[in-house]
């Protein structure tokens, strides 16, 4: 029988069963939710993984809820996190009434939304579903091109200050990690900030929740939350999937017509800035900087090694970074060998269940993932997909996993780890079975 990494055939196309069968059974109207149970609203990061996954499987479902999402799209280019379309939204927390977006006049007609961003996954999903297209993708591509050039555009002008290319993200969870330890020290500069506008913020028991109060009394104006200085990040992990964005961006412009040129200088720009900005030579890898204050946030984590993933290093910088997985990730005696944690172990903040304090995520391994391929690191990239296909087939398609048992852990049937596990599984060209 055909050996797949170190899945035969058969188990790797029974997994790939499996995941598809997550997909389709978490899948609603005209969106699949992350997990069962969490509502039908629109999560922007959600949507785009599992839209990588669909282009296997669905590509046409995949273009749908790339399009949906773009509905809770504002005016100004922003792209909320989180778009509000059932009514059982009406009990998340924060929820619409916390956001109270639609008194902004620069957000969507007809959708309440969040007033904060997710990763830019979005172009590198749309150029992959289009790819996947069995009519000819074009039309798709011409439809969401304006959409995706509206939305980078609003990064790279309304969310950088001091001519430095790189957007700044102003709430945690628009990294995508929520309650990383990289966020304690401005989340707590930003609650004993003297700014009379952050009363609020240092009233609340939640910093991020009152994080959230203070951006909407300030109607997310980007002039006003610059001024106030309450939290401003440059995030190594948002920034490099914004150079890779920019990338496929231009190749959508190409094949709809468009100059590409202007995303290829974009891309080139914010590369050189996260190589000046962000590479740290003593640590020998890339560190968040708290814009504010001018300090690093470093973080032994996978979301350090993600320019990896946008080429942005040189093959010598590469090869550090490389250096780094192979002595931090987990050891080959762990479940999970070859899987980074999301939090150094070493660190007194360091969490096995606590969600981004220390879980290893599908996600941001996957960014790994592909960045050792796309720079010839095979039998690196063949440890690392082992590693999390063998999660998954153990312990489910879980939300996260502890890094030193394997266990699973956070929800069950995960959209975005079931999406990850169809993207790895197809690299070996496996063919789910059609019900």
């Amino acid at each position: 029988m055909q050996a797949v990494g170190q899945f035969s055939t058969r188990s790797g196309r029974t997994l790939l069963d499996r995941a598809v069968a997550v997909l389709r059974a978490n899948a609603a109207d005209r969106t699949t939710p992350s997990a069962p149970g969490v509502g039908a609203h629109l999560n922007s990061w959600s949507i785009a993984l599992t839209a990588i996954g669909y282009a296997h499987v669905d590509p046409l479902r995949a273009a749908e809820e790339l399009s949906y999402l773009f509905n809770g799209q504002w005016k100004n280019g922003l792209l909320p996190h989180l778009g509000f379309v059932d009514d059982a939204t009406e009990l998340a927390v924060p929820g619409p009434r916390d956001w109270d977006s639609r008194r902004v006049p620069e957000s969507p007609d007809g959708m309440s939304t969040s007033g904060i961003v997710h990763p830019p996954l979005h172009a590198t999903a749309v150029l992959r579903v289009a790819n996947a297209l069995e009519f000819d993708g074009t039309e798709f591509l011409r439809v969401m091109y304006p959409r995706l050039a509206a939305w980078h555009d609003y990064l790279l002008s309304s969310r950088v200050r001091d001519d430095v290319p790189l957007a700044e993200v102003w709430h945690p969870w628009e990294t995508a990690m929520d309650n990383s330890p990289m966020w304690d020290a401005p989340l707590a500069a930003a609650r004993n900030s003297g700014d009379p506008t952050a009363v609020g913020l240092r009233a609340s028991p939640d910093t991020a929740i009152g994080l959230v109060g203070l951006l909407r009394e300030l109607d997310f104006s980007a002039d006003r939350i610059r001024a106030c200085g309450a939290f401003a990040v440059h995030d190594v992990m948002f920034n490099s999937m914004l150079v890779r964005a920019e990338l496929d961006l231009s190749e959508i412009a190409l094949r709809v017509g468009h100059n590409a040129n202007h995303h290829t200088l974009r891309s080139r720009r914010g590369a050189t800035a996260l190589n000046r900005e962000l590479f740290d030579p003593h640590e020998a890898w890339y560190v968040d900087r708290d814009v504010l204050s001018g300090r690093p946030l470093a973080l032994a984590s996978a979301s350090q090694l993600t320019p990896l993933y946008a080429g942005v290093p040189d093959p010598s910088r590469a090869a550090l970074l490389v250096d780094m997985w192979r002595a931090m990730s987990a050891p080959r005696s762990s479940p999970l060998n070859g899987m980074m944690a999301s939090a150094d172990p070493e660190q007194r903040e360091f969490s096995l269940t606590n969600g981004w304090r220390g879980p290893a995520w599908f996600s941001t391994n996957w960014l790994v993932h592909e960045g050792l391929r796309a720079y010839g690191y095979e039998l690196d990239a063949s440890r690392l997909r082992n590693a999390m296909l063998s999660a998954v087939a153990r312990e489910g398609f879980r939300e996260h996993y502890d890094i030193f048992s394997g266990a699973g852990n956070g929800f069950d049937n995960s959209s975005c780890t079931a999406a990850i596990t169809v993207d790895l599984l197809a690299t070996e060209r496996l063919e789910p079975d059609v019900a």
